[in-house]
């Protein structure tokens, strides 16, 4: 299995570190990024012990004059997008991690979504152990989400601005894990 930008942690982890990288990005003073992220978690655990969304969009509305409202919000503020929070904010990775087979992790240094240093401890601590240690973990120099390192160039193909070793890194991990079936490997950009 190969994953990019795969979190090691559940989904209120993931959305608590990209909300205070916001806050903090946008030269907020500490104090409000400390009551934006209190907010973050009072809704988190609102949503998973089940009160309804309506309820807690009422209760988020009370915040809409304070500094951070918007960026602590901003994806999260009508019953549909705070709804499907709810379903997915107990997700636990590390739950589905126990895969049957080699993985090969990417991370991107510079990911604003990921919580990268977590996430490594978390795919180190509970994959599986296996013959060979076969798993690979990369983390991406300058990377971001996507795993690319500079701002796209309208000129050349996106698939071409991944970092240079991604594909031979994939192609390498490939081989590893069998290389009797992979014997020639051709990437073709779209």
């Amino acid at each position: 299995m190969i994953t990019l930008s795969g979190p090691g942690v559940g989904v209120a982890a993931q959305d608590r570190t990209r909300v205070e990288r916001d806050l903090v990005a946008a030269g907020l003073r500490a104090s409000s990024v400390a009551a934006g992220l209190a907010w973050l978690d009072e809704r988190a655990g609102r949503l998973m012990g089940g009160e309804p969304v309506e309820s807690v969009l009422a209760v988020q509305a009370h915040h809409r004059d304070a500094d951070w409202y918007e960026l602590t919000t901003r994806y999260f503020d009508n019953p549909m997008a705070l709804g499907f929070l709810a379903r997915i904010l107990a997700f636990d990775p590390v739950a589905a991690a126990h895969v049957p087979c080699p993985v090969l992790a990417f991370f991107g240094a510079a990911d604003p979504l990921v919580p990268v240093p977590e996430s490594l401890i978390a795919f180190a601590t509970h994959l599986p152990k296996l013959p060979g240690d076969p798993h690979g973990l990369v983390v991406v120099p300058c990377g971001d989400h996507g795993l690319f390192t500079a701002n796209p160039d309208p000129a050349v193909p996106r698939s071409e601005q991944l970092f240079a070793g991604f594909l031979p890194t994939v192609a390498g991990f490939l081989r590893q894990q069998r290389p009797d079936y992979v014997r020639r490997t051709e990437f073709v950009s779209a």
